[in-house]
């Protein structure tokens, strides 16, 4: 009976200092009343929806609109603009990301270009199959009760990237994630795979044997900021998720990240994550 008992609760997550408080990462889970509408401007991650429960339509950057339902599931992609409305009550898993992961071959655009649609783009909403919605019903069940740290947000996302391949056509994968096996977004490849392995936009220009204008213009073109801004984010949140790791070193990570001095790093840290290092190791501890 204590066994029992004991599989229906969470024992040390609520002491865990990897909670995942950051508003871009991971899954959310969202109730709407009917009626209530979603307004998304510029889009700042890939989000995959999966709907649970009701019925919406989705209007996609002014070109489009797609009705979605229970037991589907549909991509929206980076920099988009929505606004989604909800046609009865509506519940939603959100997925968000930043690009295609995982542990198996990675999918690409050439590997899959026969099954391109030759209508170009639009948003393709896609079953959520048998196996796929077992997942999304433990992921409820266990961050409702508080396990919802960012280590287990990212063993969840490479999770469903195997269920993806596993039980999915190469139809049904290209269709529903088109924005990052398709041609068009092989710069967006480009900086994803390469970003964290550099400290500044200049040596990731570098790296993209790309002038310094093509590559500011084709920046701003596919991610709608500027890469500075770009980078400035991506570096802040790589820098919370290593300060909230278990017995952090504000030193080791000053290092890692590239920064010449404590008081640099203080002051990159207040200005972009809103306090110091030390006051944010002991928010997430």
């Amino acid at each position: 009976m204590t066994q029992t008992q004991g599989l229906n609760k969470v024992l040390g997550c609520s002491k865990c200092n990897g909670l995942a408080n950051a508003e871009n990462y991971g899954f959310k889970i969202y109730h709407y009343p009917e009626g209530h509408k979603v307004k998304v401007d510029n889009q700042l991650t890939n989000n995959l929806n999966f709907v649970t429960k009701g019925k919406a339509i989705i209007h996609y950057n002014q070109t489009f609109t797609i009705d979605i339902a229970a037991e589907e599931m549909v991509l929206i992609p980076e920099g988009s603009d929505i606004v989604v409305e909800m046609l009865e009550p509506t519940s939603v898993v959100l997925m968000r990301f930043d690009t295609y992961t995982s542990t198996c071959r990675q999918l690409n655009g050439e590997d899959y270009s026969e099954y391109v649609p030759l209508d170009g783009y639009k948003l393709y909403p896609t079953p959520i199959l048998a196996p796929l919605q077992q997942f999304l019903n433990l992921l409820i069940e266990v961050m409702t009760k508080g396990i919802d740290c960012i280590h287990y947000h990212d063993c969840k996302r490479k999770e469903f990237f195997f269920y993806l391949k596993g039980y999915y056509s190469k139809e049904q994968i290209v269709k529903l994630m088109y924005p990052l096996l398709s041609k068009e977004f092989k710069f967006k490849d480009f900086v994803y795979k390469n970003y964290h392995h550099v400290n500044n936009v200049i040596d990731l220009i570098k790296l993209s044997d790309m002038g310094r204008s093509q590559f500011f213009e084709r920046f701003k073109e596919e991610f709608g900021v500027t890469a500075k801004q770009w980078m400035i984010r991506k570096k802040s949140e790589a820098i919370l998720l290593r300060l909230s790791e278990p017995e952090a070193s504000i030193k080791e990570i000053m290092f890692d990240f590239g920064f010449n001095s404590a008081s640099q790093f203080n002051r990159f840290c207040k200005q972009y994550l809103g306090d110091n290092p030390s006051s944010l190791v002991h928010k997430n501890s």
